[in-house]
């Protein structure tokens, strides 16, 4: 950070030691106190500065060395405008995020002046905070069913709500003094608990804090609440675990694990746990799932589990598992800057990747990595990019799933075993902050290696290829010609690159691979005959190949995706015959695209293979249900239905069983295949009559007395079996399952869940209404909006009104009504899941079997504000509305999600619609400059 000459202030001390003193009170809602920065100069100063949001935190007084400071609020960039060269609304939303007040100069008092160089100075700040304007602060009030609390997130950085010295370089010591005016909650911060003081006459008591390990401001958390405690260690660490009342049972299960991922961690890296403590508190109402500090890690209670649940299982371990090792990778070992954290992203995700392949399994491993590729190639992003400004930016989950691929493509360049010795190295470093620039360094140095090529091409570009491939066998030659394209819709072609091409010998046991060299947006290879001819059972003689099957990259060594086009027998073998999940999955998706009864009779073998990994069995069901339809009569019901009924029903074929979830394989078999029946249709759209009856038995009967998990899952996925059910609105049955559907919804209100059942009823109800099987009725969705449910049952009215048409009902003006909760009576997690169900389009009634990338969801949402692009007054009084909205708003997710809607709607950037608060000239990022030297450097 610069001042107005050009230079870098903080380098004109060294930061020594902070000191935090606040009181809290939870019932005003009020953070009050003084922090001391202590620093030592190296150069003579005559300001100091220090960071403090202007709109959240107001300074009273400041004192150097116990003598009285003026000091003054530096402006922060202002959003502006040149009405001459308008900016685009991507650079108009980069804008907004420029648009803070955080820093204060404080001047040596004259008595100070001629402080030596070297010489430690002490500021003391007394300030107060207001919470209200100030999103990293969160008091949650009192309920029916939970207690008041309050928790602070460091997203957007400690100077929301301590002053302080906020730069992620600048480590100190530090001691906390909290005084809670309750005698019953429980302070939890970061460093170790030293002691507690009660004062009984004022009802209060005093938490002291103090951490030793060396640690920047953004990693300083806080939370106080009527906590239940768990005390624990684990080896030399001591381990605590807080809830409120109401989550403890759970929580005591969700955690048992910990001490297994705990040793597994610690062991892998050979490093101990960076700190004495480690503390886990689960919260109501956070921004965010999981939020890490120095010795402290800040859940959201979605994270726990009962002990009865099964599907949230795996999200909260592996999210528990994130938070631990963010501890060593992202509080002790740190980013130099806000566009550096992708790689302790990526680390601290890959340490935890190997802890999640220790307790789920390879095939989960490698199912995970593939996910996560195919996402991560569904929107072109950087990861290193110096215009990112915000850490909204850089925690947007592509990024950070990108980080995480980009880190595993480098450790099986470098090897796991080096590179977990190389993670080790970093570690032993005292007080490291890395940058990119360095950690390339790093790994060239340690490694021999040249990685500049590999970072220019995923962490500096937004590269993500898309291959189309095919080959020619010439049998008169035999030799084999791969030709290879790159879609240049997708990702600008890369060249100068490896890929590598697996071909599989008739015997099945032998394979050789080539490497391909990408010198070519278009490019082929020729490859000599490699083994005698596999012959297919076709009579055309040029069938006749010298090899069962090929891949492209079957070791996941490019963040791409690939269609590459192979004869059916070749797609059929290669499910039958490769043990590799990844080669499964591709060839049961491709094989969506044949329709010939040899790929259901092969679908079928893969689903009664209980020896196969599950999820390609429950894959195999879904394209089994899509590939069925009269031409080949119906095949497929027939299989699902004798797989579903031998294996769930009583001898006697009309009585399903009790449920049983002892195997896990077995529960999600059971939920995948009831739901690939309901997708199964008849020429003219609608479902088989025996579907019907079928899903109606299902919900009737189904029996979880004796069962020891929960059945809420597996009844959601009937309900959504529910909403592919295209029945006439004449059918007596349509009756009956709305009667079921009305039933589940006031079960699961009443009773103590994640309300998954209710989201599938709205979103059942929903498709009925859009497609006319019952009438339109806003009413339904309009109950669930307002705050007395959880978020999850929120969002999903809102995408339900959505889905539906905003204006299709006169009675209502459901988009404003929409816009008032948002506004009105929502935290700013909940105000940005609600815009952004606003902005994302949904594909409901739609099949998800498909290798195409889905074009049209663009112009779902173009079409869905199409009659708010008309300018008439209304229109132009609702962007009006929104504009003021989003000019006012402090969350940085909430602005971008704000000006996405109000682009949405029509809205356009001009400087008549601007408040006179705002200056009117646009300021571009001179980092992007820089960002652009750095990259012709490299």
């Amino acid at each position: 950070e610069e001042d107005e000459k050009g230079q870098v202030w903080h380098e004109s001390y060294n930061l020594l030691h902070q000191k935090v003193a606040l009181k809290i009170d939870l019932n005003e809602q009020s953070l009050s106190g003084h922090v001391d920065i202590t620093i030592s100069l190296v150069k003579p100063v005559k300001k100091l500065r220090i960071h403090a949001n202007h709109k959240s935190i107001h300074i009273k007084n400041i004192f150097i060395n116990a003598v009285e400071a003026k000091f003054e609020l530096v402006p922060g960039k202002k959003l502006s405008i040149d009405p001459n060269n308008k900016p685009t609304f991507k650079e108009f939303s980069k804008g907004l995020l420029l648009v803070r007040d955080v820093d204060i100069d404080v001047s040596l008092p004259e008595k100070l002046i001629d402080i030596q160089i070297g010489q430690s100075i002490v500021l003391h700040i007394e300030y107060y905070c207001i919470p209200q304007e100030a999103d990293t602060i969160k008091f949650v009030r009192a309920s029916d069913d939970s207690a008041e609390h309050m928790h602070i997130h460091n997203s957007d950085g400690a100077s929301v709500w301590i002053p302080c010295i906020d730069i992620p370089t600048q480590k100190c010591k530090w001691d906390f003094e909290y005084t809670i005016k309750s005698v019953d909650d429980t302070v939890v911060s970061t460093g170790n608990l030293e002691s507690i003081f009660l004062n009984e006459e004022e009802k209060c008591k005093t938490y002291i804090f103090q951490e030793e390990v060396p640690t920047s401001a953004s990693n300083i958390l806080l939370t106080c609440g009527p906590y239940k405690i768990i005390p624990g260690s684990i080896q030399d660490t001591q381990v605590t675990y807080f809830c409120l009342e109401k989550y403890y049972e759970n929580m005591k299960y969700t955690v048992e694990f910990l001490t297994e991922a705990y040793s597994y961690l610690t062991k892998t890296i050979s490093t101990r746990f960076p700190y004495n403590s480690y503390k886990i508190i689960f919260v109501e109402q956070p921004f965010s799932k999981i939020n890490t500090g120095s010795s402290i890690s800040i859940l959201s209670t979605e994270v726990i589990h009962s002990k009865t649940d099964i599907d949230p299982v795996f999200e909260s371990r592996e999210l528990l598992t994130i938070a631990l090792s963010e501890q060593w990778l992202g509080c002790f070992l740190t980013p130099q800057n806000i566009i550096d954290k992708w790689i302790v992203f990526g680390m601290s995700r890959y340490l935890a990747f190997k802890f999640y392949l220790e307790i789920f399994g390879l095939n989960a491993g490698k199912q995970k990595l593939y996910d996560i590729v195919r996402m991560v190639c569904s929107k072109r992003i950087r990861i290193y990019d110096p215009s990112y400004i915000s850490s909204t930016q850089v925690h947007s989950k592509y990024v950070v799933q990108k980080s995480f691929i980009v880190t595993y493509l480098l450790q099986s360049r470098i090897g796991d075993y080096q590179f977990t010795k190389l993670l080790e190295k970093l570690l032993s470093e005292k007080d490291l902050s890395l940058s990119t620039p360095m950690y390339l360094d790093f790994l060239s140095s340690e490694t021999g290696q040249d990685f500049s090529s590999f970072f220019q091409l995923w962490v500096y570009s937004n590269q993500c290829p898309h291959f189309i491939g095919g080959f020619y066998y010439d049998i008169s030659t035999q030799r084999t010609e791969i030709a290879l394209i790159q879609d240049k819709k997708y990702s600008n072609p890369i060249t100068n690159q490896d890929i590598t091409l697996r071909i599989v010998e008739t015997d099945c046991d032998h394979f050789h691979e080539y490497n391909l060299s990408i010198e070519h947006e278009y490019s082929t290879f020729v490859l000599q005959n490699i083994g005698p001819i596999a012959h297919t059972g076709k009579e055309d003689e040029s069938e006749e190949l010298p090899m069962r099957w090929l891949r492209l990259d079957p070791n996941l060594q490019w963040i791409a995706t690939c269609r590459f086009y192979k004869p059916l027998q070749m797609w059929l073998n290669q499910l039958l015959c490769d043990t590799d999940i990844i080669a499964k999955i591709e060839s049961i998706l491709n094989l969506s695209e044949f329709s010939e009864i040899s790929v259901l009779d092969a679908l079928n073998r893969i689903m009664l293979n209980e020896t196969i990994y599950y999820p390609v069995r429950m894959l195999s069901a879904r394209v089994m249900a899509y590939l069925t339809s009269a031409d080949n009569n119906y095949a497929g019901l027939d299989r699902l239905f004798q797989f579903f009924r031998a294996s769930y029903f009583f001898d006697k074929p009309t009585k399903i069983k009790p449920n049983n979830f002892q195997k896990i394989d077995d529960y999600f078999m059971q939920k995948s295949t009831q739901y690939a029946l309901a997708t199964i249709k008849r020429k003219d759209g609608s479902t088989p009559s025996d579907v019907v009856d079928f899903t109606i038995h299902l919900l009737v009967n189904n029996d979880n007395s004796s069962n020891e998990f929960s059945d809420e899952y597996y009844m959601q996925s009937i309900i959504d079996s529910v909403g592919s059910i295209k029945i006439s609105s004449s059918d007596r049955k349509l009756d009956s399952l709305l009667i079921q559907i009305q039933r589940y919804l006031t079960m699961d209100e009443e009773a103590d869940s994640h309300k998954v059942i209710t989201t599938s009823a709205l979103k059942t109800l929903c498709i009925y209404q859009k497609i006319g099987i019952i009438p339109t009725d806003f009413k339904i969705f309009h109950k669930y909006l307002g705050n007395g449910y959880q978020i999850n049952i929120r969002e999903r009215a809102t995408e339900c009104i959505a889905y539906l048409g905003f204006k299709e009902d006169p009675l209502y003006d459901n988009l404003r009504i929409i816009l008032d909760n948002i506004f009105e009576d929502c935290t700013p997690r909940e105000s940005y899941k609600l815009l952004r169900a606003l902005n994302l389009p949904n594909n409901w009634g739609k099949s998800n079997i498909s290798l195409a990338r889905d074009v049209s969801r663009s112009r779902q949402v173009a079409s869905r504000y199409s009659s708010y692009k008309v300018d008439n007054e209304e229109n132009i009084e609702l962007r009006n509305f929104v504009w003021e909205k989003l000019l006012v708003q402090n969350n940085d997710r909430v602005k971008m999600e704000l000006c996405k809607f109000y682009r949405h709607i029509g809205g356009v950037i001009g400087i008549q619609e601007v408040p006179v608060i705002v200056e009117l000239l646009f300021e571009r990022d001179p980092r992007l400059e820089l960002g652009q030297r750095i990259l012709q450097n490299l």
